[in-house]
């Protein structure tokens, strides 16, 4: 079964990086939004920033609850990201 992992693996891994820059930036298109803080250069949190999966903002929040309810009712699954 491990074997059958990596070779698994090994083939996502092949087919990510044989990707176009442009294919690379629809990846998760109409599937996926991701949530990432708004930092200052203090480095405070400020807000909440919701994106398409291509980098396009759709929304800022205080909220992350509001941001995924908002991702939710576009049919997107949010990820949290750093």
């Amino acid at each position: 079964m491990q074997n059958n992992r990596i070779n698994d693996h090994d083939i996502v891994a092949e087919r990510l990086t044989s990707l176009s820059q442009d294919e690379f930036l629809h990846l998760g298109a109409g599937g996926l939004s991701y949530i990432k803080p708004i930092v200052s250069t203090n480095g405070d949190v400020l807000q909440y920033s919701l994106h398409s999966a291509s980098g396009k903002l759709m929304a800022a929040e205080d909220s992350i609850a509001l941001l995924k309810a908002i991702a939710a009712q576009n049919g997107m699954m949010p990820m949290m990201v750093q």
